[in-house]
This record gives structure tokens, C-alpha cells and sequence, in this order.
């Protein structure tokens, strides 16, 4: 075909005789009973965040479909070279496509809303004076919201670099709420990388009136040691934070004490900084529990 009419012709032929016509070419060149036989294969599967509400692969439906990462060079290569053995002449390859930055590890902020009051420097959106129940309705959607994005993504674990959980006030929550809350972050999160979490808090949800009274700890220890005008010269990876209340008395003293004693131990500081779970932490540090502050 070589004129416009030539193709229009053809384009307005009947399908079947559209059909009957591409046979007679291809029997020309080819066997009629020659078949190309291709074998495909899933290299990345399930949690695409796309929406072609044709593909079972979308993370936006249940279709039944499992999730498995991005296989690795050598498994692609094994199946290509059992397809080929089996007789296919041609090897496809298909991946749910998601969104990772190139190291794989995010930058997370986690936003919990409510607070007792506004200060004046404060601009981001928050709740006031909010129940219970409606924290808890906040934490059923920030989990499905979570999930969610984990099967977009088509991870298991958030892989991260830095963590900022702020608002608000996150130690607005109730002691349960906080519980719950950090129990399925760090579930669904890969910290062993992560060199920063920070956590916003307002020391009167936690003592004051309002709060707990009793003297709260918070021992942390970073991943990339950070200088400072430490008394031995040394870049500082264990920290450590007290909280007491106004009428704590001596018992914040007594508690420094004990800290102090508990980081002079040079066996134990190095236990603390390879115990890799914060169970095993607390483990450490409360061990000597029984024995009277110095």
C-alpha cells in the first residue's frame, strides 16, 4: 500500500476479511503451524500504587495477588535460561511499578494533631481539647493509612533514614494511645539504619497536673555518634533524659544517681550499644534495679 485510499480501503474492510487477508500474508513467510512460544515473568509483584482497574496487581483492590520485592539478577537469569531450555524463543519481564527513593530508605513525619492549647509560634493544623475516642479514630485511620502505603509501595517495612513524629502534641495521647501508636510504627518499620528520631513532646502531658506523677526516663542511642562538649572529649551516642514533676522531692537526685552509676560502666555501655532490641535495652538498664542509688 502506498496511497492514503490505499489504506483507507483497507482500514474499512470487514474484520474477517481483515482476518483472511493477514493469513494468506503470513502464510507466505511463514509455517502456518509455527507458534512463537514466550514466557513471562513477574520480577517485581503486587502493591503497585496505580490505578488501571484492569490489573490485578494494584494495590487499590484485593485480587488475591501476593506481594514479593524486586527479585535479584541471578533469579531473573535462572528462569530465563529454564525458559529457554523449555523451548521459549522469547523471555518477558514485568514489574509492579512503585516509588523508592534510589537507596531505598525514606525521610518519615508522622503528624498527631492534638494538643492542650496553641502557642503562639505554632502554624500546623491541630485539634484542641480532643476526647479519647476521637484519638482513637485518628490512630484506626493513621494504620490504614500506613498500610496502605505499604502495599502501594510494595514493601514490607518502611526502610527509613530520619523519623519526626510531631503536630501538635503526640504525647497528647493517652498512655495506652502511645503505646498502641509506637507498637505498629516500629512494626512496620526498618530503624536499624535510621540515624534520627525525634519525637515532639510537652513535658506537662507527661508530669504535670494533667500527666503522670511520677519520674519518667528516656534512654536513647543513636546510630551516627554527634560531637559535643562532652567532659571526655568523645562524640556522644547514648543519651539519656529525665522528666520529674514539681513535687518529686529527691527522687529526680536519687534517679540521676542511679543513671550516672549505670553509664560509668564501661562493659555495660558497650551491651547497651549492640543490644538490638528495646527490650533488650530496657533489660540492661534496669538490671541493677535492686541494688540502693550511690
Amino acid at each position: 500500500m502506498k496511497t492514503l485510499a490505499e489504506f483507507q480501503e483497507a482500514y474499512r474492510l470487514p474484520l474477517l476479511e481483515l482476518l483472511y487477508r493477514a493469513a494468506s500474508v503470513r502464510r507466505q513467510h511463514r509455517d502456518p503451524a509455527d507458534v512463537q512460544r514466550c514466557t513471562l515473568l513477574s520480577i517485581k509483584t503486587g502493591g503497585c500504587p496505580e490505578d488501571c482497574a484492569y490489573c490485578p496487581q494494584s494495590a487499590h483492590y484485593d485480587t488475591g495477588v501476593g506481594r514479593h520485592g524486586l527479585l535479584s539478577v541471578e533469579q531473573v537469569r535462572a528462569a530465563a535460561e529454564r525458559a529457554k531450555a523449555a523451548g521459549a524463543t522469547r523471555f518477558c519481564m514485568g514489574a509492579a511499578w512503585r516509588s523508592v527513593p534510589e537507596d531505598g530508605r525514606f525521610a518519615v513525619y508522622v503528624h498527631i494533631p492534638f494538643c492542650i492549647r496553641r502557642c503562639l509560634f505554632c502554624h500546623y493544623p491541630s485539634l484542641y481539647g480532643a476526647p479519647d475516642s476521637e484519638k482513637d479514630k485518628y490512630l484506626d485511620a493513621l494504620e490504614k493509612e500506613m498500610d496502605l502505603g505499604l502495599r502501594r509501595l510494595g514493601i514490607d517495612k518502611i526502610n527509613v533514614r530520619s523519623i519526626l513524629i510531631g503536630g501538635g502534641t503526640p504525647t497528647d495521647l493517652t498512655p495506652p494511645q502511645l503505646k498502641r501508636f509506637l507498637d505498629y510504627f516500629t512494626a512496620r518499620t526498618d530503624l536499624s539504619k535510621c540515624t534520627q528520631f525525634n519525637y515532639d513532646v510537652d513535658p506537662a502531658t507527661l508530669v504535670g497536673p494533667d500527666g503522670l506523677e511520677r519520674l519518667r526516663g528516656v534512654f536513647v542511642r543513636i546510630e551516627q555518634p554527634v560531637e559535643f562538649e562532652s567532659v571526655d572529649d568523645q562524640p556522644v551516642d547514648l543519651l539519656f533524659a529525665l522528666f520529674a514533676p514539681k513535687n518529686a522531692g529527691a527522687d529526680h537526685l536519687r534517679a540521676l544517681a542511679r543513671v550516672s552509676r549505670i553509664m560509668r560502666q564501661g562493659e555495660l555501655r558497650e551491651q547497651l550499644r549492640k543490644a538490638r532490641t528495646a527490650d533488650a535495652l530496657h533489660a540492661l538498664l534496669v538490671q541493677d534495679a535492686a541494688r540502693p542509688a550511690a
